[in-house]
């Protein structure tokens, strides 16, 4: 018994130390990029920005950061002997890093760490565009994709590779340096497509004026500079369809068009909007099994908001919109025995409306 015991733990081991030694191999395979931070004041929104971009862009990547003052070495050759023994202590196959150039420039530097060959990519940027650090984590993808592909084609199992200097156009590690290319501010428009949630509520309490909750679709124009503007579309019911002084029922639909600027702060976009609708809407109300009354309507309502989104992906994000709605009109249905407010429409209601934005284009 004692034998069976022992056989039968020893196999219990051995079955779960098999998969740990298969994730430690999937931990060890998965390629390290190393991001080292510089002390500047200037880099510091920037490089916040940029390394979290970055980390969406480089997914498949394990990504680790390393903050210094600045490099020692002043030549070329040195310096990458310097990045190249800070990429081996960190077991990196890449270091990227930021550096300014000049008083509105910065560069995006790629430096493949091999022990026996060494690959520099460099690129230009605006310090201060907007969306810089999404622009500069997509020309770091790209520019990691183009080392690795160099790389392969010059490795051979048969024979030693010898080191790749990087050509005279990419030598821009000095501050001094112009860079080869520059990544420009993008200010051509995104399309956007919002789907989501809307509630809303009268001021003048439920027991005139009922919790209405729907869905909401919208598409629109956002430029880089801020600015963006949407056709939306919509529609709604009340839930619940007693009242204090009767039944009550209603669905109606708002179309409209907005407008918005908005801030980006790392992940997070903010700013107020503004929303003129012309919802149309039918009701009826009922005491018991009679019905009392019926009526359509159009209104006018304007949707001033606080817009505020939080990127979950590069093209996707989530928003939340709370604000306010202000009519022009207000429709009253009226009990016919005795003339009580069976339901009444609001001037002023709140609004909030929350969902997924995906950028189409």
């Amino acid at each position: 018994m004692k034998l069976a015991i022992r056989i039968i733990t020893v196999l219990l081991l051995v079955l779960v130390e098999i998969p740990a030694r298969s994730d430690n191999k999937t931990l060890q395979s998965k390629p390290v990029v190393l991001m080292l931070i510089l002390e500047s004041e200037a880099l510091e929104t920037l490089q916040k920005t940029f390394e979290n971009e970055l980390a969406m862009e480089l997914s498949t990547h394990t990504i680790l950061t390393k903050s210094m003052q600045g490099f020692s070495a002043d030549g070329l050759s040195a310096r990458i002997e310097d990045i190249r023994q800070i990429a081996v202590t960190n077991g990196a196959e890449v270091v990227i890093w930021l550096e300014q150039t000049g008083k509105d420039k910065v560069s995006l530097n790629l430096l493949a760490a091999a022990p026996d060959r060494s690959m520099l990519r460099s690129v230009g940027a605006t310090l201060y565009g907007r969306d810089m650090g999404g622009e500069l984590a997509i020309a770091a993808r790209e520019l990691l994709e183009e080392i690795h592909i160099n790389l392969k084609e010059t490795a051979s199992p048969s024979q030693e590779v010898a080191p790749l200097s990087p050509s005279p156009d990419e030598q821009n590690i000095s501050p001094e340096s112009t860079p080869p290319s520059e990544i420009e501010p993008s200010h051509r428009r995104h399309t956007q497509l919002s789907l989501g949630l809307v509630t809303t509520g009268g001021f003048n309490g439920t027991a005139q004026s009922p919790i209405l909750l729907g869905g909401a679709v919208s598409i629109g124009l956002h430029w880089k500079s801020g600015l963006y503007t949407d056709l939306s579309l919509d529609a709604f019911t009340n839930p619940s369809s007693t009242l204090q002084n009767g039944t009550f029922r209603t669905v109606g639909v708002r179309p409209g068009v907005g407008v918005g600027y908005l801030w980006e702060r790392a992940l997070v976009t903010f700013g107020p909007c503004l929303g003129l609708q012309a919802p149309w809407q039918t009701a009826g109300t009922a005491i018991g099994a009679n019905r009392e009354s019926k009526d359509s309507w159009w209104n006018f309502r304007m949707v001033p908001s606080f817009d505020l989104r939080i990127r979950l992906h590069r093209n996707i994000l989530f928003s939340m919109m709370p604000g306010l709605g202000i009519l022009v009109h207000r429709e009253v249905f009226e009990r016919v025995t005795d003339g009580v407010d069976i339901y009444a429409s609001p001037y002023l209601e709140w609004h909030i409306r929350c969902g997924i934005i995906i950028t189409l284009t």
